[in-house]
């Protein structure tokens, strides 16, 4: 896993969505359907190959464009101190 959710950020899902939010900074990112179900499935899986073979399966989509979709989003929260990016550590 790259990247992973602090437990101090709080996620709360409305509807099909997902709210983010880190409450110190009152910083917060509002997910569509497959970002809220790409977020679960690492919270879950805690490998980003794990949840693009889960996407892929479940959604009419290629592995690559999951993958960087997903690297896109946590690079973005991670920039706004939603997300810690690990490195590349091993599993």
């Amino acid at each position: 896993m790259r990247y992973r959710i602090p437990d101090t950020i709080l996620l709360q899902a409305v509807s099909d969505e997902m709210v983010i939010l880190n409450p110190e900074t009152g910083v917060y990112f509002t997910l569509d359907a497959i970002g809220t179900r790409m977020l679960e499935l690492l919270r879950q899986l805690q490998d980003e190959e794990a949840v693009a073979d889960v996407v892929v399966s479940e959604y009419e989509t290629d592995r690559n464009t999951v993958l960087s979709d997903l690297a896109g989003l946590l690079a973005k929260m991670a920039a706004h101190g939603l997300a810690e990016d690990c490195g590349h550590e091993a599993s």
